[in-house]
């Protein structure tokens, strides 16, 4: 099963299936799984295209199976406090700032330091081509 800190967990209906997405407090216990990439979803509430991307591509992905070789949490835009890589306190605001995020949805591909390993996937214009993308973004993020 996918390794990922749950806290709130968003559960999305696919078919009588529910995959959750958790949302990520505590980045030193998510990179601490053991992955070596851990994808983080930065998303804002009420964001159209943040809601299509999850239901859409990550959810399947999920349910599929797919992100079982990566830790995957996500991460709110405007969220509080939470725990950085390192240990030590830092705020959602301060990770989106970090890793140069300007628009949701955005997923970062990073070490178990918490250093970027690839370009980022910014935006969501569809699956069709965001299935592909995301692939060769954590095939790229894991050489």
């Amino acid at each position: 099963m996918i390794k990922l800190l749950i806290t709130f967990g968003l559960l999305v209906s696919m078919a009588g299936y529910t995959a959750p997405i958790p949302d990520i407090q505590d980045l030193e216990s998510l990179a601490g799984e053991g992955e070596s990439v851990c994808a983080i979803y930065i998303y804002r509430q009420g964001c159209p295209y943040c809601r299509a991307l999850e239901s859409e591509v990550l959810q399947p992905m999920v349910a599929g199976g797919e992100f079982e070789q990566f830790c995957m949490g996500r991460l709110d835009w405007e969220g509080g406090e939470l725990t950085d890589f390192d240990g030590t306190a830092t705020s959602s605001q301060a990770i989106v700032a970090r890793y140069g995020v300007v628009v949701v949805p955005t997923i970062v591909f990073v070490d178990a330091a918490g250093r970027q390993l690839t370009d980022s996937l910014v935006g969501y214009q569809g699956s069709e081509l965001y299935f592909a993308l995301l692939r060769k973004r954590y095939r790229q993020a894991a050489l």
